[in-house]
């Protein structure tokens, strides 16, 4: 059984960001086939896994999965500070 790996905002890194973004990104105006495959697309990503094994799931798994992602439609509040402390080292913009 696959399950999501990340299952919120706080949980998934830059890189992570990044491939979402980019799969979101690609979601504008498109017919359902194309969804399907955005869909197949995010949750390898979000799953950790390879398409090829989304695109075996049964479709009651798949779909249980697909609502799991209901968290990416709202982006995440992040408060601006003045410094960070990344890895033990401070920076400060």
């Amino acid at each position: 059984m696959i399950k999501l790996k990340y299952k919120n905002w706080s949980e998934i890194s830059i890189k992570k960001f990044d491939e979402i973004s980019n799969i979101l990104y690609s979601m504008n105006n498109v017919n359902e086939d194309e969804a399907l495959e955005i869909n197949i697309n995010l949750l390898s990503v979000l799953c950790d896994v390879d398409a090829e094994e989304i695109e075996d799931l049964p479709l009651t798994e798949f779909s249980k999965l697909v609502k799991q992602t209901e968290f990416l439609k709202e982006m995440p509040k992040v408060e601006i500070k003045d410094s960070y402390v990344i890895n033990g080292k401070k920076y400060v913009l």
